[in-house]
């Protein structure tokens, strides 16, 4: 049944959804709010402006400036009277209209390639991990080696030192760096530029070198591909033959394949580096801090997640609820994938600490609500802890404390927006320390933001969710967790990096 509201009413209505959107309602307010939801459709009506006008006005915010991705050491308790959430809808309209706003839409995607896989790389700039979405610009890798998939079907090996320009799906340039290519037929035509040289594939294998100060070489180790020299007729190339470009000429050169690393051989450098993962692991694990460390990696069949921490007791490992085991960061290693709104894991931390490091390598498939679980605890009780993602792809952390009102307080501290959907599918460290004053959030070993907080008596995990939340607000995470940790110390960047 549909009513008209009472002004009493409409006013609760409107707080209770001002602290949703907030996210900081209690179950009992949640339940308050969808039992005026059900029988009122005005009210339905206005929370549907207020959802949109708080999207619409955090996307615009963060295109100006971070605006609402600034660190904050509480969070923000905004009321909006009503003449205000008009205006505020006012101005979602003239932004949509006049600077290009368009919240309900998707922005087409303008990636070319994907990084499909890496060993030891190390990057100049800004880094990519394996499953990143590359778009037009430079790869800049300063050692290591990674596996770069050009939509058009095109795969290409480059061994760092390496400077690549992606210009479209079907077409690159090696400013310096060695490369092997292969070019099956449906991606034929595809172009790599270098110095005084453009390579046109016909659907082969084939090898470039570029280096600052030495002759370009193209080795073709089967099928046909064309070479056009700057200021010289065209010339085709066939496998095992190979040239290099010394000084405006073309010079005859033996085809060496050995010189340049395949696929296989980068698969193979990549298990050896999850030997090396599972030895710092080891290590990490004899730390005496480490409270909980879920790494995924037992048995498939199994439906518990072991705490790998050597000072674990029997009883502390995790409940699988609902999950399916995937693949990892490595082939050989296992992650837990969580995508419904079911799925979590329960687990207990029942030792209190003052300082702490949340860590998690994570792969997000999608941020589909305001608040997005990575932990939260059950406890509401001062020093109980929360950690989320937002639906910008902000990394929040939230504190429990009492202010002695009628419902939970929590200091809160955002990072800046980090987990945007241009990273989504692709393996991202997540970590979060507190050492008693300072929230400190990092991202892949950078330090994406900080802010100061309130000291509580001790932190309190307690019995918590991985990837979910038991309260009435839908807040599970869509992801899959390669790696999970709690410490009871702040770990430092060196650490983290």
């Amino acid at each position: 049944m549909n009513s008209s509201p009472h002004s009493s009413e409409q006013a609760r209505w409107r707080e209770l959804m001002d602290r949703h959107l907030l996210g900081i309602v209690t179950r009992d307010e949640s339940r308050e709010l969808e039992a005026i939801l059900a029988r009122s459709r005005e009210a339905r009506a206005d929370f549907r402006l207020r959802c949109n006008v708080d999207a619409a006005l955090r996307q615009q915010a963060a295109g100006q400036g971070d605006l609402v991705s600034k660190p904050a050491t509480k969070p923000k308790r905004i009321w909006l009277a009503p003449v205000l959430w008009s205006a505020a809808a006012a101005l979602v309209i003239f932004a949509a209209g006049v600077l290009g706003l368009r919240p309900s839409t998707e922005r087409t995607g303008d990636g070319v390639a994907v990084l499909s896989r890496s060993a030891d790389a190390e990057w100049q700039g800004e880094g990519h991990a394996a499953g990143a979405v590359l778009r037009p610009g430079m790869l800049q890798l300063k050692s290591g080696a990674v596996l770069v998939e050009f939509y058009s079907g095109a795969r290409v090996v480059i061994e760092g030192p390496a400077k690549m320009n992606l210009i479209s799906a079907s077409e690159a340039r090696l400013d310096e760096g060695r490369v092997n290519a292969h070019v099956p037929p449906q991606a034929r035509g595809f172009t790599l530029n270098t110095d005084g040289m453009k390579v046109i594939d016909h659907g082969t294998d084939f090898g470039l070198v570029a280096k600052a100060g030495a002759p370009s070489e193209v080795h073709v180790f089967s099928g046909d591909v064309e070479i056009n020299p700057t200021g010289h007729a065209a010339r085709h190339l066939v496998s095992g033959e190979a040239v290099a470009m010394n000084a405006g000429n073309l010079q005859t050169i033996n085809a060496t394949r050995s010189a340049f690393m395949d696929e296989v051989t980068l698969i193979d450098r990549s298990i050896e580096r999850l030997q090396v993962w599972k030895a710092a692991s080891a290590k990490l694990n004899s730390d005496p801090a480490m409270l909980l460390h879920f790494a995924f990696d037992d048995a498939t069949t199994r439906r518990d997640a072991r705490n790998h921490a050597a000072r674990a007791n029997a009883e502390s490992g995790g409940a699988i609820v609902g999950g399916t085991w995937t693949t990892g960061r490595w082939p050989g290693k296992g992650a837990l994938g969580f995508s419904g709104e079911s799925d979590r894991v329960r687990f207990t931390v029942a030792q209190r600490a003052h300082e702490m490091t949340l860590l998690a390598w994570v792969r997000v498939d999608s941020l589909t609500h305001s608040q997005n679980a990575l932990l939260v605890s059950d406890s509401e009780q001062p020093g109980s802890l929360r950690w989320h993602l937002t639906c910008n792809g902000e990394l929040r952390l939230e504190i429990a404390r009492d202010l002695g009102r009628s419902y939970s307080d929590w200091e809160a501290v955002n990072s800046r927006a980090f987990v945007k959907p241009d990273r989504w599918g692709q393996w991202l460290l997540l970590a979060t320390t507190f050492d008693g004053k300072t929230i400190r959030h990092y991202a892949n070993g950078e330090l994406i933001g900080s802010g100061a907080s309130f000291t509580p008596p001790s932190l309190n995990i307690g019995t918590a969710e991985l990837a979910n939340w038991r309260g009435d607000v839908k807040r599970n995470l869509f992801a899959a967790f390669d790696e999970f940790a709690v410490l009871s110390r702040a770990m430092n960047e060196d650490e983290l990096r």
